[in-house]
């Protein structure tokens, strides 16, 4: 910093002089009228006019009051502080406390320059004494910019999270009891969200730390492509609760298309049946948990997972008894090991395509690749197995869901 004695000499007096009751309102209203033809709708529109000349106002005696010490000692004055508290609270983006500032900086400026050029009995020079004047007020601004940027910042983040917050105790007592809300006033307190509408409820989870920014942009695309209206929650942790409301039934396939978005962010998405209303909100969501926790059972998990495809598995769980059932069904083909589950993907394509020819397609290997590997599943099938397809279907999406590494204990299948 600047500094000199001729230049404190001359402090005391213009101090003096500026916080004069008429000084003080010239500075205010040349300031305001500043900010004003920069930021018209902070007055008309977003009710700040009078925190904003008592932030105005404030800040002038602070930086008046530490002129007249040795170092300008700073403090973000209050009226400051509710300032930026009261700008996050109505939404506005931080360019707005950029803009206000930058309108009190270029109308310092030039009173500064006014002052510099005006009679005076100091020995210090127009040129020093601008200098000098510009060099703290210029400090002082930019501190108070950066003090106000991160009050602005801190409001807003607990803004989001108290929001969050009441938007998940909602949710929470739409799942626990949906048959004693009000669906209106519900609504009204998600934020507009038509409950009423049909429900396709989404569990968004992420292997990778840190922010949620790529979850977030997950579920706006989902919504997109489902061409409905949101409503993203945050139980915690590194998951988002997420439901999309349409009209009429979504085309769930079209989700297909986001597969490899998902995969690039390290994002799986556990999707419910469209289901309508209020209670087809907390089924939906039932659903998704569900699931998420077959697809959590690989590894890796997909990047989407179905309810609607994997919901008989769902509903048949794995227990000793059906673990035992996949045992008698497809015999030692349920066992751990690469050239078993090499036979299991080969069989299920089988099943799936109902000849050979499009199973080898489907796996990209040769026609009589798939004839050799069925040659020796047949084998290893125990007796009766071309009477028991739909059986065999079963065992062998169990293993694939529930056991992906085989059943590798002699335990796994003790009766």
């Amino acid at each position: 910093m600047v500094s000199g004695a001729p230049f404190d000499q001359w402090v005391p007096g213009y101090v003096a002089s500026e916080l004069r009751p008429t000084a003080m309102a010239t500075w205010v209203d040349r300031t305001r009228r500043a900010i004003d033809s920069e930021l018209p709708d902070l007055t008309t529109k977003h009710s700040l006019n009078e925190v904003l000349t008592s932030a105005v106002h404030d800040h002038w005696v602070a930086f008046l009051t530490a002129l007249s010490r040795p170092d300008l000692e700073f403090s973000l004055v209050p009226s400051a502080r509710t300032l930026a508290e009261q700008v996050a609270a109505r939404q506005l983006p931080v360019e707005t406390l950029l803009t206000i500032y930058r309108a009190a900086r270029n109308e310092t400026w030039k009173y500064a320059v006014e002052t510099a050029h005006r009679p005076t009995d100091s020995t210090l020079g127009t040129a020093d004494l601008l200098i000098q004047l510009w060099d703290r007020a210029s400090q002082w601004i930019d501190l108070s910019l950066s003090a106000s940027i991160e009050v602005y910042h801190g409001a807003r983040a607990q803004l989001r999270r108290n929001a969050s917050a009441r938007l998940f105790d909602v949710v929470r007592n739409i799942l626990h009891d949906g048959s004693a809300v009000d669906v209106r006033i519900a609504s009204q307190e998600l934020g507009g969200y038509p409950l009423s509408s049909i429900n396709t409820a989404l569990v968004l989870s992420t292997s990778r730390p840190g922010p949620q920014s790529n979850i977030r942009d997950a579920a706006a695309a989902i919504a997109s492509c489902l061409k409905g209206s949101s409503l993203v929650v945050e139980p915690g942790g590194t998951e988002l609760w997420v439901w999309v409301a349409t009209r009429g039934r979504p085309d769930h396939g079209a989700l297909e298309s986001l597969t490899k978005t998902l995969h690039a962010g390290a994002i799986h998405a556990a999707v419910g049946t469209a289901s309508a209303g209020i209670g087809g909100f907390a089924l939906s969501h039932r659903e998704a948990l569900r699931a998420q926790e077959i697809a959590q059972r690989q590894e890796p998990p997909p990047a989407l997972t179905r309810f609607e495809h994997v919901a008989l598995m769902s509903l048949l769980g794995c227990t000793p008894d059906l673990d035992r059932f996949v045992q008698r069904t497809i015999g030692p083909l349920a066992a751990a090991g690469a050239p078993t589950a090499r036979m299991r993907e080969t069989l299920a394509a089988v099943l799936e395509a109902g000849s050979t020819e499009v199973a080898a397609q489907r796996l990209r290997v040769h026609r009589n690749t798939v004839r050799y590997r069925m040659d020796q599943i047949e084998a290893l099938l125990p007796p009766g197995a071309d009477d028991q397809r739909a059986e065999t279907a079963i065992a062998l999406r169990h293993v694939r869901l529930f056991h992906p590494a085989g059943l590798t204990t002699p335990s796994d299948l003790a009766p």
